[in-house]
């Protein structure tokens, strides 16, 4: 079994929360939710590992969009056997050449 850090998971969380959160937002108001699920603290006033699961970032390559949505940690995607391709929205896009991001585009 493979060892993965917790912080990974959470994000993987937040990212898949984020994701459920853009998708319903024409049909209603969640900007209050999403406050309090992605803010600073927990309820019980600990560091919450929800937070902010996604940045807006400058990408190095002009054929990504600008700001591109950025996981804030690597969900690692890549590690796994037989995968080469990284996330949508993986961070380590943002430091890649134009030949980096066509390679991955590539294996889309």
């Amino acid at each position: 079994m493979t060892k993965i850090a917790p912080r990974v998971l959470w994000s993987n969380a937040g990212n898949l929360l984020d994701y459920l959160f853009e998708q319903c937002a024409p049909q209603c108001d969640l900007a209050e939710d999403a406050a309090w699920l992605f803010g600073p603290l927990t309820a019980d006033g600990d560091v919450n590992p929800l937070r902010m699961p996604i940045r807006q970032a400058t990408p190095r390559a002009a054929s990504l969009p600008n700001p591109f949505s950025a996981r804030r940690v690597c969900c690692v995607r890549y590690e796994i056997p037989g995968e080469m391709q990284l996330c949508g929205r993986c961070p380590l896009l943002l430091t890649m050449s134009e030949a980096e991001i066509a390679l991955q585009n590539g294996l889309r």
